[in-house]
């Protein structure tokens, strides 16, 4: 992705990457989003904590989306057997915060469709550890069912690349592009999305983004410097000209509605390139996969009341030096127009720690956006807020970025079995390279 083309495309929408100047009071501006340390107790009944009656339910509704037969996750977790040689190392991984995957910091805004566990579910499960890990009663098991999802009926459209690709065994962690096999021949208004993967034990996630048609070209020329494969090697981005990202999917993640009224738009002429993260640690054969994307759109000739706009922000140039475990990176951005910010998906590489961007209100105030305190570039997402936390922006606030990167011999990528030496990194697409970026999912009235 080609940051400055995208910011230029996207110029006069309702956050255009306006850099405003560096106000030293403004920069400074600080927001506590840390939750207060709950005092958490649980009832412990007379039979004690057990999996049936108390664990399986947290179990159902926050790992075996990944760790299910097939899934992404390298075991299944969906019966007894399964978990009770097990339930020591989810214990463990609860409780060091590892498990279950989920970055984004509660204390910043609510966000639809968490992983995350309540206070009282990590403590259950600690309480569970101490009591022996019991079994208990089947019978005790109350189903929690699934979060309620938006009833949008049959998509109208679903696309895929024109061939199945089969990832690398050679290479743990895969990213390649494939172009959708589809053009729009109209304004397209996207009322909701989904990505259907065609082999969940190896794809981790997808993003996706419109490439306009003066792009088309070096999407084709990419692809035809490696004939061998379907698409073509990418990490950072894909490495061409787009007008933003359309949609995202990581496991566990359901479709993706926005509020009623509202769609985005996928210009005329416009093409789509899907980029996958494979990871193929926990499978001796790889299959070959072709992942899918449904859009729900509005009828032809029907007009949104309001729009919506995946806008990215950044703090562009990096300067991160070879070496240094505390690089801090910021750039505050000025706001055109009033608009409604519904959420957000912040980027980095592999020398990221954390990233947060902050809203500084005209009177100095500071909201949070979004806050990923420790930085995991395999779980990168769109978090969409919750209806009751939408922010208000206005045409005198701002939005400051800000990430941090740790540039030591001890955070380096691994290549090949070999941990990389440390050099000058700034922006840029490779493995190597460095970003620091949010999209804002923006909605504006008409």
């Amino acid at each position: 992705m080609n940051l400055k083309m995208t910011v230029a495309t996207l110029a006069g929408l309702a956050l255009a990457a306006c850099p405003g100047d560096p106000d030293t009071s403004v920069s400074d501006v600080e927001v506590d989003t840390s939750l207060p340390t709950p005092d958490v107790s649980i009832d412990v009944p007379a039979g004690g904590i057990t999996y049936h009656g108390h664990v399986r339910a947290i179990v159902q509704q926050r790992c075996v989306s990944c760790h299910t037969p097939g899934g992404v996750g390298p075991f299944p977790l969906e019966t007894w057997e399964q978990v009770e040689p097990l339930a020591s190392v989810m214990v463990n991984a609860v409780d060091s915060g590892r498990m279950p995957p989920w970055d984004f910091d509660p204390g910043c805004r609510d966000v639809q469709y968490s992983r995350a566990l309540s206070p009282e579910q990590e403590e259950t499960m600690r309480a569970w550890q101490t009591g022996g890990f019991l079994e208990g009663d089947p019978a005790d098991f109350v189903d929690p069912g699934a979060p309620p999802a938006p009833n949008l009926g049959e998509p109208d459209l679903v696309i895929a690349p024109a061939g199945a690709y089969t990832a690398s065994k050679d290479v743990p962690d895969d990213y390649r592009c494939l172009t959708i096999d589809h053009t729009f021949t109209e304004d397209t208004y996207v009322t909701a999305t989904d990505v259907y993967p065609g082999e969940r034990a190896v794809v981790h996630h997808v993003l996706i983004y419109a490439v306009p048609p003066n792009a088309q070209g070096d999407l084709d020329a990419k692809s035809a410097a490696e004939p061998d494969q379907e698409g073509y090697t990418c990490f950072g981005g894909p490495d061409v000209q787009t007008n933003g990202l359309i949609a995202g999917w990581v496991p566990g993640m359901p479709v993706n509605a926005f509020p009623e009224g509202a769609a985005l738009s996928i210009g005329a002429g416009s093409k789509l390139v899907m980029q996958i993260h494979y990871n193929v640690l926990s499978v001796t054969e790889v299959p070959a996969d072709t992942t899918s994307l449904a859009l729900w759109t509005l009828p032809a000739g029907q007009q949104p009341t309001h729009d919506i706009l995946l806008t990215p922000l950044s703090a562009n140039p990096l300067n991160i030096p070879a070496g240094d475990p505390n690089v801090v990176q910021e750039e505050l951005h000025g706001i055109p127009a009033s608009a409604t910010i519904i959420g957000a998906a912040p980027h980095m590489h592999q020398l990221g720690v954390s990233t947060e961007a902050t809203l500084i209100r005209n009177d100095g105030t500071g909201v949070c956006l979004s806050k990923i305190p420790e930085w995991d570039f395999n779980w990168q997402q769109f978090y969409q807020y919750e209806v009751s936390d939408h922010v208000e922006v206005g045409p005198t606030d701002q939005v400051r970025i800000r990430c941090t990167f740790d540039n030591s011999p001890d955070n380096q990528p691994v290549v090949n079995g070999q941990q990389q030496q440390p050099r000058d990194v700034t922006w840029g697409e490779g493995t190597f390279d460095e970003m620091c970026i949010t999209y804002f999912m923006v909605m504006r009235a008409r």
